[in-house]
Protein backbone atom coordinates (compact mmCIF):
# COMPACT_ATOMS: atom_id res chain seq x y z
CA UNK A 1 0.00 0.00 0.00
CA UNK A 2 1.25 3.47 -0.78
CA UNK A 3 2.03 5.76 2.11
CA UNK A 4 -0.40 8.36 0.76
CA UNK A 5 -3.23 5.79 0.71
CA UNK A 6 -2.43 4.62 4.24
CA UNK A 7 -2.30 8.20 5.53
CA UNK A 8 -5.69 9.00 3.94
CA UNK A 9 -7.27 5.92 5.57
CA UNK A 10 -5.80 6.85 8.95
CA UNK A 11 -6.93 10.46 8.71
CA UNK A 12 -3.44 11.97 8.80
CA UNK A 13 -1.61 14.00 6.19
CA UNK A 14 1.01 12.46 3.94
CA UNK A 15 3.61 14.80 5.44
CA UNK A 16 2.81 13.60 8.96
CA UNK A 17 3.04 9.96 7.90
CA UNK A 18 6.37 10.61 6.17
CA UNK A 19 7.72 12.27 9.33
CA UNK A 20 6.67 9.18 11.29
CA UNK A 21 8.52 6.94 8.81
CA UNK A 22 11.70 9.04 9.01
CA UNK A 23 11.50 9.24 12.80
CA UNK A 24 10.81 5.52 13.26
CA UNK A 25 7.44 6.23 14.88
CA UNK A 26 5.12 4.44 12.45
CA UNK A 27 2.52 2.31 14.28
CA UNK A 28 2.93 -0.39 11.59
CA UNK A 29 6.00 -1.94 9.92
CA UNK A 30 7.16 -0.04 6.83
CA UNK A 31 8.91 -1.49 3.80
CA UNK A 32 9.95 0.67 0.87
CA UNK A 33 9.07 -0.88 -2.48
Amino acid sequence: MKLSEWARQQGVSYQTAWRWVKGGKMPVPVRQA
